[in-house]
């Protein structure tokens, strides 16, 4: 019985039924813990991407082999050089010269700037002197389809060789019309002193149309001073007579002197002209500088029709020694202006 009391009596000790790992509050052993999940962390990121791991992850792709390129042919340039002058200067009128009436240019807008463009010298006009007999002779020719990439300037570019045979025969072998003073001052902008020394040919249409027209014909023809050594000849394709020189009176006299169309046309030049003027005659001379400026014809023909309005005689005088007098008026008065005298 005392026994069986003693059993009883005796306190019962209870355990977990799970498991606890003991915690140490260490820093060495805290150290150690951290470490080691890390190590096992790591361990489980790179068995993903094992070749192994069928389940989980993906297999390494092969990566595939690049192709070497093949070596390529040396090619030979063409001997273009090697070709006589006569044949390479052929090439270079027909790949550098327009054959309707010259190269003709007009200004447009791009990125916010005026430039020059190649334009149709039919359809870039609104000016019925675009098709004249001095601009285009054989009428004929404006049925035929005009391609702006007839023209092909990158040649020079080529090589010095190509530039220095080439280069005259672009800028000084063909005419350059420009529509009007904006056209030929953006064209000119565009070039070197250098390469504006080789033109030989400028015409301008629109010349007095405007009054921005008029203010842009000073500044565009100052830049034309560099040509002034080789420059032959600057038309103008606008008919003053009408429009500035008529109206209100053609005739007056001023000190004594009777001011006819022909001395207002030239004085007209003048005053749109001078530095151009001015730079020729410091390089050829007065006779060069007043020759160099040609009134359009159909001019020539209103200040004719102008004397017989103003001509009494019975016989009308002969329209050929009429335009040869009147040139030399205009000739007269542009050598007075040059020369200073009053």
């Amino acid at each position: 019985m005392t026994s069986t009391m003693s059993t009883q009596t005796s306190p019962v000790v209870r355990s977990s039924k799970r498991k606890r790992t003991t915690v140490s509050y260490a820093e060495t052993d805290l150290i150690d813990h951290v470490l080691s999940e890390v190590e096992n962390g790591d361990q489980e990121e790179e068995d993903v991407d094992t070749d192994d791991d069928g389940e989980f992850g993906k297999r390494q792709k092969k990566r595939k082999r690049v192709a070497k390129p093949k070596p390529q042919k040396k090619q030979k340039p063409f001997p273009f050089q090697s070709l006589p002058a006569e044949l390479r200067n052929t090439i270079f009128a027909l790949a550098l010269t327009d054959p309707r009436g010259g190269v003709h240019l007009e200004a447009k807008s791009r990125a916010h700037r005026r430039v020059a463009r190649h334009c149709d010298p039919f359809w870039g006009y609104s000016s019925i002197y675009a098709v004249s007999e001095t601009n285009n002779p054989d009428p004929s020719e404006l049925l035929q389809q005009w391609d702006r990439g007839e023209l092909t300037p990158a040649l020079l570019a080529t090589s010095k060789a190509v530039y220095a045979e080439a280069a005259p025969i672009l800028y000084g072998g063909q005419r350059f019309v420009a529509r009007d003073g904006f056209a030929l001052m953006a064209f000119l902008m565009g070039l070197r002193p250098e390469t504006v020394a080789r033109l030989r040919h400028v015409a301008v249409h629109d010349w007095a149309d405007t009054r921005s027209h008029t203010s842009t014909n000073l500044p565009a023809v100052a830049m034309l001073r560099d040509a002034s050594a080789a420059l032959e000849r600057l038309e103008i394709h606008t008919p003053f007579i009408g429009r500035q020189i008529r109206y209100p009176r053609h005739i007056y006299y001023n000190k004594d002197r009777l001011v006819t169309p022909v001395i207002r046309l030239a004085r007209k030049i003048y005053r749109d002209c001078h530095p151009l003027l001015y730079a020729v005659m410091r390089a050829r001379g007065l006779d060069a500088a007043a020759d160099v400026v040609k009134p359009a014809k159909q001019e020539w023909e209103s200040l004719i029709e102008l004397d017989k309005n103003n001509n009494t005689s019975a016989t009308p005088p002969d329209e050929k020694a009429e335009v040869e007098r009147l040139k030399g008026l205009y000739a007269e008065e542009l050598r007075r202006l040059l020369a200073g005298s009053s």
